[in-house]
């Protein structure tokens, strides 16, 4: 608004003397070159017009919850007052000359363009543009691949973008929220609806509900938790991962409702002034990534204690660990009910998204690594001999693999990795469970090296000592069992 009333004064004739409006005289340069004057002119009025027209329609989405259009249109706020600035900088320069060449009559026009170019610089351009890395994270995090629990009767309808292309143009009634809506685009033929109402709208099954493969087949998305399905006390429902791979276009998760508004600004503060934007960032992940049964989920924080992990993580000395107390409260609020080892890990992940550079998250979240690798998954449910234990150990050690994999990444550029296949051995170990029958098979191997090598702090590291010795004490181990490429049952035994 400051910048259409600074357009409309300059814009004004300046002139004490009343005007007839029959004389046109007053719309006349009284020096040389007029056309600067009015070329001046005509800039700042579309600037101001366009400035209006774009802070109106990030209102509007604001206050009706379009936040998907909300969050696409803050990714480009600050290219958006950079261009602005120059506009209203250039108009500016152009009524300088105006003034030189003989118009002396515009010094109220040079007062208000100086004016709206310095507020535009430093009331918005300057915040955009020191905000930029976080909006990008925002997005990313809050529209990224999802892990919905969908009925078992509807698995069969997961797959390639193809399959599901067929599907959605089968669905009768549009049960889009608010903030599923992208906005508008050119040329873009992915899938709009969201899985559950694409799902959901579909008016007949020809599928039997028992009728489940084992092992599910690798092209659905789907992961294998490990869940006896011949139980009748089992859930009939499955984890399905859905998103970018199958077509979906991107939108801000539905656990949006549930967050307060003050959270959702580029400059995110809690009710008592804190700043939060590791909150938020956290906030998008578990909205996400919860799987079916996120109570069982293993994140024992108490025998290590927090001291451990602020130590010895790679982002050291984590300034942010005086927030602890304070993000607590709010991050009880929305997940208490789960169980204090999950607030735990959102906890945790809160305060790593604070102190991790911004550079560091976006290349964490590009891998999508808030996700159990999924292909990993598809290689242990393919193996022979593979129990539903053990698919079960590799689902709840996954919060655990999340944390530890921002915790002790890489400052490097070598890209982030989970240790999901680690943290699964060592809750089995810390288990008392056999040793697996796939430990040594080539993949396996070759798949466990990798995770250490990532977490090695950097390439001259011979053993990732810190990540290792979190990892086994936050699933349960007192200590990082030495023969852990052995048989490891001695271990076991030294911790009973």
């Amino acid at each position: 608004m400051s910048l259409i009333l600074a357009a409309v004064i300059y814009a004004a004739p300046a002139t004490s003397v009343p005007v007839n409006c029959s004389d046109t005289s007053v719309f006349q340069a009284s020096g040389k070159y007029p056309a600067l004057l009015w070329l001046s002119i005509a800039i700042a009025v579309i600037t101001a017009f366009l400035q209006g027209l774009v802070s109106t329609l990030a209102l509007i989405a604001e206050s009706s919850n379009y936040w998907t259009l909300r969050f696409r249109l803050a990714k480009r706020e600050h290219m958006w007052w950079t261009t602005v600035s120059i506009m209203l900088f250039f108009s500016w320069v152009l009524i300088i000359f105006s003034f030189i060449f003989g118009n002396y009559g515009e010094s109220l026009g040079i007062l208000a363009l100086a004016s709206a170019t310095t507020l535009a610089i430093v009331q918005y351009a300057v915040p955009a543009w020191r905000a930029r890395h976080y909006v990008l994270n925002r997005w990313l995090a809050w529209t990224g691949n999802s892990r919905t629990s969908v009925d078992l009767v509807h698995w069969r309808f997961a797959g390639t973008p193809t399959r599901w292309q067929t599907v959605s143009r089968n669905v009768e009634a549009n049960r889009s929220i608010p903030s599923d809506w992208y906005g508008w685009t050119i040329c873009d033929n992915s899938i709009r609806q969201d899985l559950m109402d694409i799902l959901y709208s579909i008016q007949s099954w020809n599928i039997a509900s028992d009728d489940f493969e084992r092992p599910i087949p690798a092209d659905t998305y789907i992961f294998d938790d490990g869940l006896d399905y011949d139980n009748a006390d089992t859930p009939r429902r499955v984890s399905l991962l859905w998103g970018r791979p199958q077509n979906f276009s991107r939108r801000v998760s539905r656990a949006i409702a549930s967050v307060p508004r003050t959270l959702m600004t580029s400059m995110p503060l809690s009710a008592d002034g804190y700043r939060c934007e590791g909150v938020c960032l956290a906030l998008g992940v578990l909205g996400r990534n919860k799987g079916l049964r996120p109570k069982l989920l293993v994140f024992d924080i108490g025998d290590l204690g927090t001291t451990f992990l602020e130590d010895t993580s790679t982002w050291a000395p984590r300034p942010s660990k005086v927030l602890r107390s304070a993000y607590r409260e709010l991050i009880k609020t929305q997940y208490g009910g789960i169980g204090g080892m999950y607030v735990d890990a959102a906890l945790e992940l809160s305060l790593l998204f604070m102190d991790c550079p911004a550079i560091a998250t976006t290349a964490w979240l590009t891998a999508e690594c808030e996700h159990q690798d999924i292909k990993l998954n598809w290689l242990l449910r393919q193996t022979p001999g593979i129990e539903l234990y053990e698919l079960d150990a590799h689902y709840r050690s996954s919060y655990t693999s999340m944390i530890i994999s921002l915790c002790y990444m890489r400052s490097s550029d070598a890209p982030p990795m989970r240790p999901d296949l680690i943290c699964t051995e060592l809750l089995l170990q810390a288990e008392n469970k056999p040793r697996p029958s796939w430990w040594m098979q080539d993949e396996v191997v070759k798949r466990r090296r990798q995770e250490m090598d990532a977490l090695k702090t950097t390439e001259k590291d011979t053993m990732p000592a810190h990540a290792l010795i979190a990892a086994a004490r936050l699933l349960g181990l007192s200590e990082y069992p030495s023969d852990f490429d052995g048989d490891w049952k001695e271990a076991v035994a030294d911790q009973a």
